[in-house]
């Protein structure tokens, strides 16, 4: 096995897709089973900002390639998912069931996480392929540095970071009108050329900062610190 790794070393893709904390031999108890998806969302979100490393300028981020964490990560979610769909297919009592079915929402509102994230440093690696403005690289390092903090809060959060928690729910509060100030900074400040993809980018990076909003209750939730009365994301998409 040993030189069986050496020649054939595991991918960034495969380590990734592997569940850490999902058992094969789990028997279907929602008491035991939610806390294990619940570990492995987490491990999941802290991967995210690995999807922007392509694109983000500090040298001190995590450099694994962007493809790899991508099919990593999908690949996982696949595995959550069949975890979840198995809880479900037992026969669940009424009252082991919601908390199953809030997992598996929360679990699509990941999966769309990640594809709005992955298509957003799509659509920046292309605009910097391109001979660019000033303005059109002020607005995309703007967004991208933005949507790293984000995602590197979230994952804090999960992991019972009160205070990025707190944060994160002022910060996205106001999805729609971060995206109008980008719309403006692109209408202001860049060539109709770059207009369109500029839109493109903004438009997914408003999609990463709305579904980010919209998971922060559910987090409160699994650690059991509810706040009901706690400010949500503007639904303007």
């Amino acid at each position: 096995p040993r030189m069986l790794a050496f020649l054939s070393p595991v991918t960034v893709a495969e380590d990734l897709a592997k569940p850490e904390f999902l058992d094969a031999a789990f028997e279907g108890d929602p008491s035991t089973g939610c806390p294990l998806v619940r570990s492995e969302q987490h491990r999941l979100v802290r991967n995210l900002p690995s999807l922007l490393g392509d694109i983000v300028a500090d040298a001190a981020i995590d450099r694994r390639p962007a493809t790899e964490v991508v099919e990593g990560i999908e690949r996982l979610a696949v595995e959550i998912r069949m975890f979840l769909d198995e809880m479900l297919a037992k026969g669940l009592d009424p009252g082991s069931v919601s908390p199953v079915l809030e997992l598996r929402r929360g679990q699509m509102e990941l999966e769309e996480l990640v594809d709005a994230t992955r298509r957003f440093a799509t659509a920046v690696a292309i605009l910097r392929r391109g001979r660019n403005d000033t303005g059109s690289i002020s607005i995309t390092t703007s967004m991208t540095e933005g949507l790293h903090l984000l995602l590197g809060m979230l994952g804090t959060a999960i992991g019972g970071d009160d205070a990025d928690a707190s944060v994160l729910r002022i910060l996205t509060a106001d999805a729609g009108g971060i995206a109008a100030r980008i719309r403006a900074e692109i209408a202001d400040g860049v060539t109709s050329s770059e207009g369109t993809h500029l839109l493109e980018a903004g438009t997914y990076f408003e999609r990463a900062v709305w579904i980010v909003g919209r998971l922060i209750p559910q987090i409160d939730e699994g650690r059991g610190t509810g706040t009901s009365d706690a400010p949500g994301p503007v639904d303007e998409r």
